[in-house]
């Protein structure tokens, strides 16, 4: 859903000065109108983010640059002219800007000094549409109206240029939104990498048909041994026993004759 006041903003840039900047830069409209889609949610955000103190200097400095103009009307050279835009620029974004316009240059895909280009030229419309077209320059009003939209004007930034977002504080904004560092003992060098441990198990004896067939040979086997065992016991003690009783009764015989 569009924002009422980054579509003020939006509507001060008429079909006549967004074709004019156009040619100023190269660029066709429509990427004149995708690069203000994603400056002005920006610039808007970082202004929200500053305290009164701070956004009361840039009022004061908007308000001294964008004198010799008309805030209606954005001038289309305006930005080759002078430097005051890029000064309010730094002030605004935290001296950030080279690093919003690379990132933007990078999203965009439109030259750098273009991207200074369409910076300036947003710039005296977003004050424009903050004070009432440069009439009510009052820092209570234009904080309250910033802090009342602060949702609205996050949600209109693309989301790959969230990290551009400058906080109050200089650009902990930046900081704040860029993922953790990986802490150097939590690195794996991929090129020394340990081949995987495998807990060794000791596994249980496999019974195979040829592991039965020898069990059960060996087994007969020893049958076979106990067996000849036994008849070698008889034959050894039996005849000894066969022998004496055949002893003792031809003795007995002897002595009854």
């Amino acid at each position: 859903m569009n924002n009422s006041l980054i579509t003020a903003v939006k509507s001060i840039f008429q079909d006549d000065k967004r074709h004019a900047l156009a040619n100023n830069m190269g660029e066709t409209p429509l990427r004149v109108d995708q690069s203000l889609d994603a400056i002005i949610p920006i610039v808007l955000v970082a202004l929200q983010r500053k305290d009164k103190s701070q956004l009361q200097n840039i009022l004061t400095k908007a308000e001294t640059t964008f004198a010799i103009q008309d805030s209606q009307v954005p001038s289309t050279d305006f930005a080759h002219s002078t430097a005051a835009p890029h000064e309010l620029l730094d002030d605004i974004t935290a001296n950030n800007s080279a690093y919003i316009s690379d990132s933007l240059h990078n999203y965009l895909g439109i030259d750098g000094e273009n991207v200074q280009t369409l910076f300036a030229a947003a710039l005296p419309a977003i004050f424009s549409a903050l004070t009432k077209g440069g009439q009510h320059w009052d820092v209570d009003y234009v904080k309250g109206l910033l802090d009342s939209n602060q949702d609205d004007f996050v949600a209109q930034v693309p989301a790959d240029l969230t990290p551009v977002l400058i906080d109050t504080h200089g650009d902990a904004g930046f900081h704040n939104s860029m993922p953790p560092a990986t802490p150097a003992d939590a690195i794996v060098d991929p090129t020394h990498t340990s081949p995987p441990q495998h807990s060794i198990t000791e596994q249980a004896p496999l019974h195979t048909s040829e592991s039965v067939k020898k069990t059960t040979k060996n087994k007969g086997i020893w049958w076979l041994l106990i067996l000849v065992f036994i008849v070698a016991l008889w034959v050894v003690f039996g005849k000894g026993c066969n022998g004496n009783s055949t002893t003792d009764a031809r003795t007995d015989t002897l002595s009854v004759r």
